[in-house]
């Protein structure tokens, strides 16, 4: 089967010298040292280590037999055959040629392996048949994921890779190919896909083709070929099916349709979702342009023709349009058409595309829909309260007139805009601004819940204020995906400036006991304490001295109730007591209501007034403040030096009235009770008269009144009070 080729015969006695050799070509001194044949033993002339171990192995059998062998060497293959003799002490004659199929699979490495090493192409060529033996590139043992030392190129190695349940296909259509090789002249390939195990124990998609080679005598020499990695390929033909199947899905329940138009030769295909729409059989529908029209109502008819003109004559890449079309039963349907335009050279037009979509149902729903907006518009608009409808992403999509009027809003357009549109601003109930995010709509937006009754206040744009009363629902589809939220809101001003008023007036009403029973407490005790004085002394003009203190006191306390009997007869606000009012004579009053206290603890009183002698405030709230910060200065007087008061009026740059009461008493801690001072039931000493009511009721009337207080003090050395009116 060999073919005219170089080669060199070694002729060797029983002990393995050899005697002399024959060679035509000088190719194989890449393999032996031809300058140290002759009476060598055959292991040691032989530079390649797979040839001597070959020699070695059959030589060192007592009965060598005829047997042929393929050894690669440096990429070049050897056919190597063993023939037994008997002649002049020769037994044995080696026959080396470089075998053909080497310069094939030489050919191979060198045009086609580097090329396809990081390919999905892998090469093999079967080039010894008779002991399996084969090569396979750098690619190929790459797909399966093996080096060279870890599997052995073979025609049985490979079957034993290839899947249990198509391995038997294989091998029979391999029986096949290989059984009409002599029926070709030339060479034939032949393809097969199959799956493979690679090393990590997964199967690949390959494809199979085998080339069987023949020499220049046509005989058989070996079989080539290639594996191709189908794996993605594979993927992604069943990708398409599957988009295919999902398009026809899709399709079919869209009520869609395909179209496409050969303008050139005048072929109009149509898809089966088409002829379904129309109503028609493939058989009994010719396909072309005028069948198509003749399906068109005459009265619609021109207006299609017109579109599709239009479309043709312009630079208009795409159009759309919506017609009717007869049904053999006699009804209609209503149809939109949506295609594009594809022009070639010359700009001529060449195809169109597109689709077709039954939209008769939708159509009827639109009329629906439109009926019940129509219904739907005239309920809110009859509303009083004002409605606002947004969408998912927080933006108005609707409202009724009421919603702009109750806000301010008739010269502005909401649609399209957020809440936080336009110049009115949201206020809480201290007129700080209201957060645009904690806006009953948008947190019913971020959390799907529903909010009721929510208060807030609006400064219109023209700067009136009013209060709102806001409901957020949200609206969901029938998945329970949240696509809208509806805000209804009224005006409800009147409402909480009542409830306001009512506030104030039960927060007065508690000023008012608190006034009463810690205002007339200093008198009461007064009394007591002069009373005491009046029963322990003996002397006539001393008895006389504090009966008449007593008469003064006693009326003083009459003055008082009345005063504050007339406050709760008014049954309003303290402010309507507002009047112009003289310090000198209102502290004159509290320190007659107090002089047992003031005579007990021998308080030594300055008094300035020159600055600003008179103030317009209430006089129930005024002597309220003198009594509880003189009667405080007392009780926490120090008793290691002699009292003394200061009490002093002046105005303030801006014009305001300041009154300063400052005492030389035992003073407070302010770094410790600084966040306490004005709060009520707080007491600051162990002083069995403390209540912690005194301060906070005073702090209280003076910021009803807009005005403010503030403290400075230092252990042991006093305390100020300065009141900003």
């Amino acid at each position: 089967m060999q073919g005219k080729s170089n080669y060199l015969s070694l002729y060797s006695d029983r002990a393995g010298v050899c005697k002399y050799y024959k060679s035509n070509s000088s190719v194989f001194s890449e393999i032996i040292d031809v300058s140290n044949i002759e009476g060598s033993f055959l292991q040691s002339i032989f530079k390649c280590k797979k040839i001597s171990d070959l020699i070695q192995e059959i030589t060192s059998s007592d009965d060598v037999e005829y047997c042929d062998h393929v050894v690669e060497h440096e990429k070049i293959h050897y056919h190597i055959s063993f023939q037994p003799i008997e002649l002049d002490g020769l037994n044995l004659i080696i026959t080396i040629r470089v075998a053909e199929t080497s310069k094939d699979i030489d050919f191979l490495k060198n045009n086609f392996e580097n090329a396809l090493k990081h390919s999905n192409v892998g090469l093999w060529v079967w080039y010894d048949m008779t002991h399996d033996t084969a090569w396979w590139s750098d690619s190929f043992f790459n797909l399966l994921g093996y080096t060279k030392d870890e599997i052995q190129p073979s025609m049985k190695g490979f079957l034993e890779l290839i899947h249990p349940e198509q391995k038997e296909g294989f091998i029979e259509r391999m029986k096949i190919f290989y059984s009409s090789i002599n029926q070709y002249s030339g060479m034939e390939k032949k393809g097969v896909e199959f799956k493979v195990k690679t090393k990590d124990g997964k199967y690949i998609d390959l494809l199979f083709s085998s080339t069987a080679i023949k020499n220049e005598n046509g005989e058989l020499i070996n079989f080539s070929g290639t594996v191709v990695d189908i794996g993605q390929l594979k993927s992604v033909e069943e990708k398409l099916l599957e988009s295919e199947s999902k398009l026809h899905l899709a399709l079919d329940a869209a009520n869609m349709g395909i179209w496409s138009w050969d303008i050139i030769q005048d072929q109009i295909y149509w898809s089966d979702q088409v002829l379904t729409i129309f109503g028609l059989e493939r058989d009994g529908f010719k396909g072309d342009f005028e069948t198509y029209l003749n399906l068109i109502p005459t009265n619609e008819k021109d207006f299609v023709q017109n579109c599709i003109q239009e479309a043709l004559q312009t630079n208009k890449s795409e159009f759309s349009f919506e017609h009717s079309i007869y049904l053999s039963s006699g009804s209609f349907k209503l149809v939109y058409c949506k295609g594009k335009l594809f022009r070639g050279s010359n700009n001529v037009p060449e195809r169109m595309t597109g689709v077709i979509i039954d939209i008769s149902q939708e159509n009827d729903l639109r009329v629906l829909l439109g009926q019940t907006k129509g219904r739907y518009k005239s309920v809110i608009e009859s509303m009083i309260e004002g409605v606002i409808i947004l969408d998912k992403n927080g933006k108005v999509i609707d409202h009724n007139k009421a919603a702009l009027s109750i806000i301010g809003y008739d010269e502005f357009d909401l649609i399209g805009n957020d809440l936080s549109f336009g110049p009115g601003k949201a206020i809480n109930e201290d007129f700080s601004l209201f957060p645009h995010n904690e806006f009953p709509g948008n947190r019913t937006l971020n959390t799907g819940l529903a909010y009721k009754n929510i208060t807030l206040g609006w400064v219109k744009p023209n700067k009136e204020i009013i209060w709102l009363s806001i409901n957020s629902e949200p609206v969901h589809d029938e998945n329970e995906k949240l696509i809208a939220v509806v805000c209804s809101y009224s005006d409800v001003t009147e409402r909480f400036n009542s409830v306001q008023a009512l506030q104030t007036k039960n927060r007065q009403l508690e000023d008012f006991a608190h006034i009463t029973s810690h205002n007339l407490r200093s008198p009461i005790s007064n009394l007591s304490i002069l009373l005491d004085y009046f029963e322990a002394s003996k002397d006539d003009e001393e008895r006389k001295e504090y009966f008449k203190n007593l008469k003064h006191v006693s009326n003083n306390l009459l003055s008082t109730i009345q005063v504050l009997a007339e406050a709760l007869k008014i049954q309003r606000d303290f402010v309507d007591d507002e009047t112009e009012l003289d310090f000198t004579e209102t502290v004159e009053s509290v320190m007659g209501l107090l002089s047992g206290q003031i005579k007990q603890a021998d308080i030594h009183f300055e008094i300035d007034f020159s600055h600003c002698p008179k103030i317009f405030y209430s006089q129930t709230y005024l002597q309220s403040v003198f009594i509880n910060l003189i009667s405080n200065a007392i009780k926490y007087r120090s008793l290691e030096r002699t009292t003394r008061i200061k009490i002093n009026t002046y105005k303030s740059d801006n014009g305001k009235v300041v009154l300063k009461i400052s005492d030389n008493g035992i003073g407070i801690d302010i770094q410790k009770n600084q966040h306490k001072i004005f709060g009520l039931y707080k007491t600051f000493h162990a002083n069995k008269d403390s209540r912690g009511v005194g301060l906070f009721m005073t702090k209280r009337q003076i910021e009803t009144l807009g005005g403010a207080i503030f403290v400075e003090s230092e252990i042991n050395v006093g305390t100020t009070f300065t009141i900003i009116f």
